[in-house]
């Protein structure tokens, strides 16, 4: 016969360990600068008091709630003991400007639900405070992953590699996705086409020599460097692919924000000034340069330039638009509260739960589309499917343009509430992961993490979400891999 020891309970070590985490606690709150608490209720008022006149109070209040979440996870960066890649924050800069900021600029209807309704049905109310659940869900699951993971220092450093090749495949990346742009109407984006872009990424070179000037200190590196990022930011401009031109200068931001801890305000207004001034004239260029036919193929490059002339004069003149029209233009597109205010409107009353259906995305994008080459794109079975159940958008104008499908819409539409908090739990942990991998020490890691973050639309459906990264861990480590193996019989130079 087994003999069970009585169950006996030290509460005297208890209750400390209680006293010590409450004591833990209390402290951290009572250590809180007094500039930070001034700052936190600054944020909060502005929010309320003023936000556009169409929301109400308490609307305003939950998106200055919202901000304060987003400002303490900013200022949490700073306070680490050394620096680190900024994922956390960049990711909350993102959920903010477009999941509560537009409180502050106007109302905006939906295709299918006016704004009116929306506010009459407390749909809007409904998104607003889904912004707080999903932060706190986020917050969730990075923090289980950061406190229960621990990723092993790499014990030796990675292989050298020639940055003339990095920078050769750099410019021949370049050559073929500024090719692909030209001719992208015509072959209808075959697998060959998409493979070549996934293969030969501008932005991986770009954080290639990012990762070696850290371990050469060499002025033929920052050349390198310098040509790729500019003509990055020229081919963007030339294909009015914007992406193209943030996102190098949200690369350089970021890397050195990991490096030295410390945020480039004049990296930060030129990003802001070229979607300013470049977004709302894009429209203008596409219909001018004939992108969507088949003549922007032969569009000569002095065209081009005449093309953007014409566009921003067009926008930027008391002739075209009203600067408050362009303004609203712009602040539109970084507007998915409307959209949220949309879905919990129309769901579960006029549109039912999907019960996960459309996460089923993430299993069929695992399977490489040259064994399948009749596999849906993501988009289609995601952002345009929700698009058009929705009513935002219809069928024939998804051939042309790809709507939102943000995260919080859907996490409600797949699950309802519950749904909110899994997605937002899932980002977090993914978040999380992505944070422990980038290492400064080991050339893949870095990469690897560096260019998730970079190109991740952490708004967008978990779908798109964690299927991009998988893809680019492959291409990263096969481009590394040559890359090492040719550097061997090059000089590293």
């Amino acid at each position: 016969m087994v003999r069970i020891p009585p169950l006996t309970i030290d509460y005297k070590n208890r209750a400390a360990k209680t006293a010590v985490a409450g004591r833990t606690l209390l402290g951290r709150l009572a250590r809180t600068p007094s500039w930070v608490v001034f700052a936190s209720v600054v944020v909060f008022a502005a929010h309320v008091f003023f936000k556009n006149e169409d929301y109400t109070f308490f609307q305003g209040a939950l998106a200055g709630a919202a901000a304060v979440i987003t400002l303490q996870v900013l200022l949490a960066f700073f306070r680490r003991p050394r620096p680190s890649l900024p994922v956390l924050e960049w990711v909350f800069l993102q959920y903010y400007v477009f999941f509560a900021m537009p409180v502050l600029f106007g109302s905006e209807s939906s295709p299918s639900v006016s704004f009116a309704e929306m506010q009459r049905s407390g749909a809007l109310n409904a998104a607003l405070f889904a912004n707080i659940v999903f932060f706190t869900a986020v917050l969730a699951g990075w923090w289980v992953i950061r406190k229960n993971t621990k990723f092993k220092t790499p014990s030796r450093s990675s292989p050298p590699i020639s940055p003339f090749m990095i920078f050769a495949y750099g410019m021949f990346s370049i050559a073929v996705t500024f090719s692909l742009w030209r001719t992208a109407w015509e072959i209808k984006a075959t697998w060959y086409a998409y493979l070549l872009t996934v293969s030969f990424s501008p932005f991986l070179a770009q954080i290639l020599l990012l990762f070696e000037i850290g371990r050469q200190k060499r002025k033929t590196v920052r050349i390198y460097l310098f040509v790729i990022t500019a003509l990055m930011i020229a081919i963007g401009v030339l294909s009015s692919r914007l992406n193209y031109v943030i996102v190098p200068i949200v690369s350089l931001g970021l890397a050195n924000m990991a490096e030295t801890g410390k945020a480039s305000k004049k990296l930060a207004l030129m990003a802001l000034v070229f979607l300013i001034v470049l977004n709302p004239a894009k429209h203008i260029y596409r219909a001018i340069s004939g992108y969507r036919t088949g003549e922007f193929a032969q569009t000569k490059i002095g065209d081009m330039a005449d093309a953007w002339q014409q566009s921003l004069t067009t926008i930027w003149t008391e002739q075209g638009r009203r600067s408050d029209d362009v303004f609203s233009k712009t602040s539109s597109r970084l507007n998915f509260v409307n959209t949220n205010a949309t879905t919990f409107y129309l769901v579960p009353g006029k549109v039912e739960f999907e019960m996960g259906t459309t996460w089923l995305a993430i299993p069929i994008s695992i399977v490489p589309r040259f064994l399948w080459s009749e596999k849906p794109s993501l988009n289609v079975i995601t952002a345009d499917y929700f698009a058009i159940t929705m009513g935002i958008t219809t069928r024939a104008a998804t051939e042309r343009t790809t709507s939102a499908y943000p995260v919080i819409s859907d996490g409600y539409w797949n699950l309802g509430w519950p749904g909110v908090i899994f997605v937002g739990a899932i980002s977090g942990i993914f978040f999380a992961l992505l944070f422990g991998v980038f290492n400064e020490e080991r050339r893949i890691r870095y990469a690897f993490a560096l260019w998730v973050v970079v190109l991740m639309k952490s708004t967008s459906h978990i779908s798109g979400i964690l299927v991009g990264p998988m893809q680019q861990l492959v291409v990263c480590f096969i481009v590394i891999k040559a890359l090492e193996i040719m550097s061997r019989r090059t000089p590293v130079k």
